[in-house]
Order: C-alpha cells, then sequence, then structure tokens
C-alpha cells in the first residue's frame, strides 16, 4: 500500500467517524423525544456501507442509461444483483438487541449535550480531527452512560404503578380504556375494547403505545397482554405488540359477542405466529360484570403469576 492510499484511507475513516459522532449528538434528542432508539451498530455500518452506496447509485444509473440508448448491459445487470444479494446477506445478520432504547429526561438535559459539542467543534484548541473525535466521543459516552443510569432509576420508580388510557366518562358504552400494570418490574397491558374502537390497531400500537413506552420506561418490552373483549382490533393490536413489544404471554377472554369471519382469521394468524415464535397463548374465563381498573390490575397480577381466572 503506498503512502498516498494509505493516507487516503486514513482521513476517509477519520471524517467519517467524526461526522458519525456529529450526528448522533445531533440526532439524539430527537429519536430520543420520538420514542425511537439507536443502533448500536451505526457507526459500523455508515463507515462501511457509504462506499457501497456510491457504487450501487453508480451502477443504478449506468443501468438507466444504458437501457435508454440500448447498450447491452448484462455485466451491470450481473454486478448489480450481486451486490444487492451481499448487501441483503450482510444485512441478515442484524439483532433486535443492537437497539438501544432509553427514558425521556426532559428537552435541556440532552439541548445541554448538544451546546457543549458545538462548543468543542469550534474551540480553537481542538484544531485537528483527531483531537475533535476523542472529545466528541466523551461527549457521546456521557450522555449514553446519563441515559443509561436515568433509565435504570425510571424503571426502579415504575415498578409498582397502574396507568389507565381513556378512562371511561359519559359515553361509558361506547368507549374502551387501556390499562397498564407494572407490578415488580413486570409489565402487563389489559386492553378492554380499547383497540377495538380504532381504525388502525397496529398503527396505534406502533406509533402510540410502543413510543410512550419507550420515553416513559426506556424499553417498550411487555411480558403479558390481557385481552378482555376480542375483537378484530384486539387481535390486530396483539399481533403488533406481539411483534414488536415481544410480549410473552398472551391472554384472550371467552366471548359470547358476534365477531366477524375477518377478526377470526386474524386470530388464528395470531395463533400460528405465536407458536412459531415461542409465546404462550392461552384462553380464560371472566366474570360477566363489568371490569373497572381495580379488576384489570387484580387481574393482571394473576396472570403475572401464572393463574388463570
Amino acid at each position: 500500500m503506498t503512502p498516498r492510499v494509505y493516507t487516503a484511507i486514513k482521513y476517509y475513516f477519520l471524517n467519517a467517524l467524526q461526522t458519525q459522532l456529529i450526528i448522533t449528538i445531533a440526532a439524539m434528542p430527537v429519536l430520543i423525544a420520538w420514542g425511537m432508539g439507536t443502533s448500536l451498530m451505526t457507526f459500523v455500518g455508515n463507515i462501511f456501507f457509504t462506499p457501497l452506496l456510491g457504487v450501487f447509485l453508480m451502477l443504478s444509473s449506468m443501468l438507466f442509461f444504458t437501457e435508454l440508448m440500448g447498450i447491452p448491459n448484462g455485466i451491470l445487470v450481473s454486478l448489480l444483483e450481486q451486490l444487492t444479494t451481499s448487501w441483503d446477506t450482510v444485512l441478515s445478520y442484524g439483532q433486535p438487541s443492537w437497539l438501544f432504547t432509553c427514558a425521556h429526561p426532559g428537552v435541556w438535559p440532552l439541548a445541554i449535550g448538544v451546546i457543549v459539542a458545538l462548543w468543542c467543534i469550534q474551540h480553537h484548541r481542538l484544531n485537528t480531527a483527531f483531537k475533535k473525535i476523542i472529545c466528541m466521543t466523551v461527549i457521546v459516552a456521557i450522555m449514553g452512560g446519563g441515559l443509561w443510569l436515568f433509565t435504570l432509576y425510571r424503571q426502579h420508580s415504575l415498578r409498582n404503578t397502574v396507568t389507565v388510557f381513556d378512562r371511561p366518562g359519559k359515553r361509558e358504552a361506547l368507549q374502551g380504556w387501556l390499562t397498564l400494570a407494572t407490578l415488580d418490574g413486570r409489565r402487563c397491558i389489559v386492553d378492554n375494547g380499547f383497540y377495538a374502537r380504532k381504525k388502525s390497531a397496529d398503527h396505534a400500537v406502533l406509533f402510540e403505545l410502543r413510543p410512550y413506552l419507550i420515553t416513559t420506561m426506556g424499553t417498550a418490552e411487555i411480558d403479558s397482554l390481557i385481552i378482555t373483549k376480542p375483537s378484530l382490533g384486539s387481535f390486530q393490536a396483539a399481533t403488533a405488540l406481539c411483534t414488536y413489544c415481544g410480549v410473552k404471554t398472551l391472554f384472550i377472554a371467552y366471548t359470547k359477542a358476534s365477531v366477524c369471519k375477518h377478526a377470526w382469521k386474524v386470530f388464528y394468524d395470531l395463533a400460528h405466529f405465536a407458536k412459531t415464535h415461542g409465546i404462550t397463548l392461552r384462553r380464560v374465563y371472566l366474570p360477566a360484570t363489568k371490569l373497572t381498573s381495580l379488576d384489570a390490575t387484580a387481574l393482571a397480577k394473576k396472570c403475572l403469576a401464572g393463574h388463570e381466572k
């Protein structure tokens, strides 16, 4: 390797690492506020896949223009297929455990980190890329450690809490509610018709409940889900919760209410998904009387203890 090539590679990695650190510090407040996670492999992925993205765009452009001009492009097609296949193969090794999520500590703690990073970049003593990288690495480490400690504190403070969403009011017959019970650190959701009135239950889980869980507790993991009023929306929500929130045990009550055929199809798909992913699915009997939030908490305790009611 010639000195010129070595210098070019060195400057590329230094600039890529510096850019990635700046993007991480600037994007962290937005991601945390939206309840989104940060991949621990972001640095490696952006540094090594950026050149591949350039090659992919170049081959795609050449293929487009050769098609317009009627020039034989079999070699370009083969190269593009090989690159795409290799890219998909590498991406298939991704793991959900690489995703780092944390609770939202507030606007000012995150804003201070961004302000300090911007001040360090403009400081006259940090006049080399290596010094800036060291400084921003320290800032990212401090922010990550602080967020991790705050998430542990938030989870400890919410070990025994009950949160009720959309408590029934004047239109009690038309309303449904959702209870989130955190008992000794284990989380259980009781769906008492909450998702039955949602137009898109899976989107409600993905864009409403999941971000709320992450920003509040630092994680979207749910141990148990109890469905007291089976319906199409509740089955769709259960599928989304099992997929995105890692539900381990699913309790579905028997019902005498009429349920459409499409809802039962979604239920059987849910049962198949639960079987293939090691999720325990149980049918339970519930009393015919109205289920209050206190009853839901008691039911959550029984289900988390491994009993059926």
